[in-house]
């Protein structure tokens, strides 16, 4: 029993440590847009005071000003592109491979499609159904109660992993 205790644990951790790092990239991933987006306002602005300035309207300060600004939010996006293949690479470590291996990883979606009945995540669905499956609700075991709950809590992160995977892949193979 305590070996299966350790397998689950493990289990759990991996499940755990991939999901979080798959969020980490996606957080870094939305820094890289926002920021790249911040740069081409910056520039924006940075040519409006150089035409400003050409036109006698803008002072050499405005423009330095306009100047400074679009560098740093160059710096700000090559640090978020460097935080993001950091990410990346630690995405592809947890899951177990080599650095080297190029992984395509799709976006998250802003809004769910999915309808109101089905907000519940894959993993709170399967630990419910297994749950109830395997220890009725009118069982007066505590002891077997807890060996059902830790078994379906290691199976529902599991199965939440893979859900998490088949929405992520299903929308490459549709590009």
């Amino acid at each position: 029993m305590m070996a299966n205790v350790g397998f689950n644990g493990t289990h759990q951790k991996i499940v755990f440590d991939v999901t979080d790092r798959f969020y980490q990239l996606g957080t870094a991933r939305q820094k890289v847009m926002a920021t790249q987006s911040a740069l081409d306002a910056a520039k924006t602005v940075e040519q409006a005071a150089q035409a400003r300035f050409d036109n006698g309207l803008a002072t050499k300060p405005e423009l330095l000003q306009a100047q400074q600004q679009s560098a740093q939010s160059n710096f700000d996006l090559q640090a978020s592109l460097g935080a993001e293949s950091d990410a990346r690479v630690a995405l592809i470590e947890s899951i177990g491979l080599l650095p080297t291996v190029t992984l395509k990883v799709a976006d998250l979606p802003e809004k769910s499609h999915l309808n109101a009945q089905s907000e519940d995540s894959v993993g709170e669905l399967t630990m419910k159904t297994e749950f109830s499956r395997v220890a009725p609700s009118g069982s007066n075991n505590p002891s077997q109660n807890r060996r059902v709950w830790s078994r379906s809590r290691g199976l529902a992160a599991l199965v939440a992993l893979i859900g998490i995977l088949i929405f992520v892949v299903r929308p490459l193979s549709h590009r």
